[in-house]
């Protein structure tokens, strides 16, 4: 039985920080105490624009399983924390809400990962006033962080399936130091049920209403307000598999550690500009497909054709602005201040600063477009359906139950193989064979890096940087080959826009001596 209730929420979020006494033991003794009285929270949030939120509230695959009419609510809701934001690096959350003349006060904490979802424990707790009571709690006062006022909610239940789910549509804007952020999402929460009907609905409605999957929590949202820091890209951490897992469990681990590092650079790719965003998230399309590549056998035909192809696709996207990030500023911005009086070189900056923006709007519209969403909610889908874990009937079951030692062992020693024997060709060959070579080594790291862990860290560091030492050599042959083609681009364009080809060439002759 799936049951999706979906309140409206309509609303205006403040964001303001009190003074307090310091709280060192809360995070300890709030989790210590609401542990064994904690249920899971589980629920997927779609970011949907003020123009589709109408159409999802008159969506025909809702109204066709709707179990009675709307019902309305107004809700205030406000966020507490200690003043050195304990519970907010702790990944907790601490919330009054109000509902008529009913108070709820509700200690969030978190669960283990799960894929797309939002997926915390939670305990509720009925109060008296305005404030937390957190004798309830055993614990000491905390700083208002998180205002949220005037909500109305509505709610329209309905059942598909075998689960319960309810969605809460939220309108609204968070305000802090003077700065706004609008609010407008669906939330699929998940009632006693499967967490692979959170994404089978929202593949239902993606289809026809476009939305994003949104990584960050409102109360997430509300800091990174209050802290006034524009998103930015992010690193992957390392990756731990142990030498008794199966072949299907590592699989998972890696895809998903993969896909956590495509979702953790969205915000600073769709929100800002950061060029380490578009560099991560492209990073993390290239280990996914290497991932695809390494564990083809064990991933269904027609799931691993979509994957392939929805890849390869958002890696053309990111491609181009990556590529002109690295052209303005490892190319272009140390040649300005050699030859600074060089107006050919302003020139060819200027273009391609506005090819930049360009490149960065294209994979904005692509991070906001249907496909990415269903690439993301199928990946989601595929990790959590139980695909990789229910093995029984599976096709190839006696290799997803292989340890995955052995399995890393023939997949390295085959990725080397392949490097040693392109290598052997390396005299006298093309400029294009050598990025061949590079390819090889890139994909043998990325098999290196994802079985690092189940060899001694002393020999896995001393293997990866050999093969790091050959990508790095291998580098700037294909650098040769995207650079000279990058910059003859530009050139075009800027003669297009009936720049001064004299200065241009000059200044493309420029590049090509200083490379």
């Amino acid at each position: 039985m799936l049951t999706p209730t979906y309140p409206s929420h309509h609303g205006h979020f403040e964001l303001c920080l009190a003074e307090t006494r310091k709280t060192p033991h809360l995070r300890a003794a709030l989790t210590v105490f609401c542990e064994r009285l904690m249920t899971d929270e589980i629920e997927l949030k779609l970011a949907v624009s003020p123009a589709q939120m109408p159409k999802l509230r008159r969506n025909a695959l809702l109204r066709s399983v709707a179990q009675s009419r709307a019902r309305t609510s107004l809700l205030k809701s406000t966020y507490y924390d200690t003043s050195s934001l304990d519970l907010k690096n702790a990944g907790m959350s601490l919330r009054v809400r109000k509902s008529g003349q009913e108070r709820v006060q509700t200690f969030k904490a978190p669960a283990r990962a799960r894929n797309g979802l939002h997926h915390r424990q939670e305990i509720e707790t009925p109060i008296e006033g305005e404030t937390p009571d957190i004798e309830k709690f055993r614990s000491r006062r905390l700083a208002r962080l998180l205002d949220k006022k005037g909500n109305p909610g509505r709610r329209i239940p309905v059942r598909i399936a075998d689960s319960e789910i309810e969605l809460v549509l939220d309108e609204g804007t968070v305000n802090s130091n003077g700065r706004s952020e609008p609010i407008c999402e669906a939330e699929l929460e998940l009632k006693p049920g499967s967490p692979a009907r959170l994404y089978e609905l929202a593949l239902a409605l993606n289809e026809k209403i476009p939305f994003r999957v949104e990584a960050r929590s409102k109360a997430v949202r509300g800091y990174d307000l209050f802290a006034g820091a524009s998103p930015t890209g992010s690193k992957a951490p390392p990756v731990e598999l142990s030498p008794g897992m199966t072949s299907a469990d590592a699989m998972h681990r890696l895809a998903r550690f993969c896909v956590d590092q495509l979702r953790s650079n969205e915000a600073a790719v769709f929100e800002g500009t950061d060029p380490e965003g578009i560099h991560q998230m492209r990073v993390a399309v290239r280990r996914l497909r290497a991932l695809l590549s390494i564990f083809r056998e064990l991933v269904d035909d027609d799931l691993l054709m979509f994957l392939k192809t929805e890849l390869q696709w958002l890696q053309r996207i990111l491609g181009p602005a990556r590529d002109l990030d690295v052209s303005i500023l490892e190319t272009l911005t140390p040649l300005k201040s050699q030859f600074g009086k060089e107006r050919g070189l302003d020139l060819l900056t200027g273009v391609a600063e506005n090819a930049r923006k360009e490149a960065y709007a294209a994979a904005h519209r692509a991070l906001g477009q249907r496909r990415y969403t269903r690439l993301l909610l199928r990946l989601d889908l595929w990790l959590d359906s139980g695909g990789l874990a229910a093995t029984q009937d599976h096709p190839n079951r006696k290799a997803l139950m292989r340890p995955v030692g052995k399995f890393a062992r023939k997949v390295l020693n085959r990725k080397a193989k392949k490097l040693k024997r392109l290598g052997n060709n390396y005299d006298g060959v093309t400029v294009e064979y050598l990025h061949t070579v590079r390819l090889a080594a890139k994909k043998l790291r990325y098999a290196g890096e994802f079985m690092a862990s189940l060899s001694p860290k002393k020999r896995s560091k001393a293997y990866l940087s050999r093969v790091v030492a050959i990508q790095d050599t291998l580098g700037t042959p294909n650098d040769s080959v995207v650079g000279p083609h990058l910059v003859a681009s530009l050139v075009r364009r800027g003669r297009r826009e009936g720049l001064d080809g004299e200065d241009l060439a000059k200044a493309q002759g420029l590049i090509t001596g200083w490379r």
